[in-house]
């Protein structure tokens, strides 16, 4: 992710992203400040705290790794509900970056060969084209 998303995910979301490393392109930033907003709500109201621990690409969509900390309370029926719901938050932005290019944020699929990862075409082409210039040197 370019240092400039990462910034501004930190600066957005400052008790969410403020120790992860962004393992993945700058295309799926829209999704990571969504879902990072949808858990900032679900937190307050549901008495838990999430901590990412790993958000990377992963067979070509994202990967959100997290540990989930309770707040004391009586109501842990409330935080186990709580916590699904983060966690379907959180499988939907994953599912999300399915057909979401990494590197621009448009419309994408993954490859069925090689490194796989979800481009649209004019990524695919450029990082194609890239790569055979690497290899003629």
């Amino acid at each position: 992710m370019k240092k400039i998303h990462e910034k501004i995910l930190r600066i957005k979301h400052p008790e969410l992203y403020k120790k992860i490393y962004f393992e993945c392109g700058s295309g799926w930033f829209d999704i990571l400040d969504k879902v990072a907003e949808k858990i900032e709500r679900l937190e307050t109201a549901g008495k838990i705290r999430i901590e990412p621990s790993q958000i990377k690409e992963k067979f070509g969509s994202m990967r959100y790794y997290y540990y989930e900390m309770h707040r004391a309370t009586k109501d842990k029926e409330k935080q186990r509900i709580f916590s699904d719901i983060i966690s379907d938050v959180i499988h939907k932005a994953e599912t999300e970056t399915e057909n979401t290019c990494e590197q621009c944020g448009k419309f994408g699929s993954i490859n069925n060969t090689g490194w796989l990862q979800c481009l649209c075409d004019p990524c695919r082409t450029k990082q194609e084209q890239e790569r055979a210039e690497r290899l003629k040197k």
